[in-house]
């Protein structure tokens, strides 16, 4: 029997993740295009988010902001989808806006930390809304 999805996106990222200590950044962009790929294959929603938020961090430790962006925007979307908590959507959020500087597009990171901040103030979550607005500041 044939590995499923999950496998595969896993064992990509173990790979890319191997390439970035040992080989170098230049392999683990292809490891991370098949873990992306197959991660959004991955029909348990928990999995398929879990597969995406690694890639996100791979993607940008390695310096693949593209990659990363779209794997958090697969993030968020899960989110919406699974009514998830609170909490999870405005970490998401936090990292969507940080690619976004990173990016050079201050206007979509500053609607994802404003975002972010509103569900901190909604939550009496004071600590990481002194995230949220340390990352507003950074903009501004």
């Amino acid at each position: 029997m044939g590995k499923t999805t999950y496998e595969v996106s896993n064992e990509s990222i173990e790979a890319a993740y191997n390439c970035l200590m040992i080989q170098g950044i230049s392999e683990a962009k292809g490891h991370l295009r098949i873990a992306i790929d197959n991660a959004m294959k991955v029909i348990e929603v928990d999995k398929q988010r879990t597969l995406l938020n690694y890639c996100t961090y791979l993607c940008q430790q390695a310096g693949f902001l593209d990659y990363a962006l779209e794997a958090i925007q697969s993030v968020l979307r899960i989110d919406q989808e699974a009514n998830l908590a609170s909490k999870n959507i405005q970490n998401d959020l936090l990292t969507y806006g940080n690619i976004q500087v990173n990016l050079g597009n201050l206007p979509k990171a500053l609607g994802a930390f404003e975002k972010a901040l509103d569900i901190c103030l909604a939550q009496n979550d004071f600590a990481d809304a002194a995230s949220c607005s340390t990352n507003l500041g950074y903009i501004f």
